[in-house]
Order: C-alpha cells, then structure tokens, then sequence
C-alpha cells in the first residue's frame, strides 16, 4: 500500500520514511457523568537514527467544583504494530481502532482496565480530502498531517486509576491522530462532544511552512447552527 493510499486508512501507522518523524494516536474517553475525562496518547519518534515508543496519559478529574488534571509520560524500549486489523501496542498497552487494554503504571498515574467502543462516527473522505486537512495532506513536506479518526463514540467498560474503579460505560469517546516531521510550533486546538443535542465540535489552527512560503491550514471552522455543530473544512467538503 502506497503512502498515498495509507492516508485514507489513516488509523494505520504510516511509516513515512523521514530522518526526523513522530507519529501518535490521541485516545479521548470521558466517563457518563463527565467527571473523569483520560487521555491516552501512544506513539513514536525518530530522531538522528533513533525510534523511541512512548505513551502518555493525561487525567482530569472534578472534585466538587474543581477540576484537577495529573499527566505523565513513559519510554518503552519497542514496538508492535499490525494493520488489519489495526493495533499498536507499547509495553503492556494495545490500541486497536475499537479497545484499548491499559496496564500504565508510574509514580503519579496507575491505569489498567480495557475499554471498548461502538457507533463510532467517522469523517467522509473523498480522493479530494483523504483526511480533514483536505488537499494540504498530499503535501509531501508538511510537517506535520492530522486525521480525525473517531468525531463521537460509545464507549464500554472499566478502568482502575490510582486504586478507584471508574466506569466508562455509556460515556463518550473521541480519536484522533497526527504523524509527519514535526508538530507545529504555534497552533490552537479545541475538542467537545459533550452537548445537550448530539455532537461533536473541534477547532484546530496551525501555523505550518511549505518551502519558502507560510501557509496557515486550517481544519474545520465550527459553528452553533440551532444546537447543531455544523463543519466546514477548508476543502469545501461539509460533514453535518
């Protein structure tokens, strides 16, 4: 499979043959009563002939009517990926496009469960818009392709963080990924899919160098169109 054709199963791990590269996944799961939220971001990144895998969890959780938010980050010595069906795994830790089975465990963050996903919802594609960043994803010295991988989804089970049994089911989840050279040095990114009516908003404005020339690519502006998020890419494709 070409590089090319990888981007419309942009889920894969796409490899691309770069000196300086990185590639992650970015796992959003926020329990049914909106009071434990957990991120998980596997990945990787190559640099002067090194591959160094990661994963790092982000956790926010309300206390009454504070919000307190602990991350952390660990190094694995390797490796696996698969791509049909697709997992990538980093330590004792599977990401597949629906489970995740955690065993993540440091000083300040100790996660293990497995998780499952369903009615997720995904973003159409069209040889115009292989992803959501349109024709600029063919581009082939961007530094840095984002796909959205999962707007909305269901998700099932239960994950044990720092001793407490949280329940995920019937909360809502969220994916994404991005892969290439380098992430932007400027951008500004939002995420929700948490509304009264069924939805699903993000916003993302990075600052990005092609060559000799700035070109600001944007992904879909976003707005309430009665209590419905309405899409537009800057490709012209719409998703409602």
């Amino acid at each position: 499979m070409t590089a090319k054709n990888r981007q419309f199963n942009s889920m894969k791990f796409q490899n691309l043959p770069r000196k300086e590269y990185f590639e992650g996944w970015y796992y959003k799961k926020a329990t049914l009563d909106e009071r434990t939220v957990i991120c998980f971001i596997p990945g990787l990144s190559i640099s002067k002939g090194k591959t160094s895998p990661f994963m790092q969890v982000i956790l926010a959780q309300k206390s009454g009517e504070t919000w307190r938010q602990t991350t952390d980050w660990l190094d694995y010595a390797d490796k696996r990926s698969q791509d049909e069906p697709f997992s990538f795994e980093v330590g004792k830790n599977c990401f597949s496009r629906d489970t995740i089975r955690i065993d993540f465990i440091t000083d300040r963050l100790k996660v293990k469960g497995e998780l499952s996903f369903h009615n997720m919802i995904a973003l159409p594609t069209s040889s115009w818009a292989p992803t959501i960043m349109g024709p600029f994803s063919y581009l082939p010295a961007m530094e840095c392709i984002h796909s959205v991988i999962s707007l909305d989804h269901t998700i099932e089970g239960i994950l044990t963080i720092n001793g407490d049994v949280i329940d995920f089911t019937k909360g809502k989840g969220y994916i994404e990924k991005d892969w290439g050279g380098s992430f932007p040095s400027r951008y500004i990114w939002l995420q929700s899919n948490h509304f009264k009516n069924e939805g699903s908003l993000f916003f993302s404005w990075p600052i990005s160098l092609y060559w000799a020339l700035s070109l600001q690519a944007t992904s879909p502006t976003c707005t309430m169109e009665e209590s419905t998020i309405v899409m537009r890419p800057i490709s012209g494709a719409a998703a409602k």
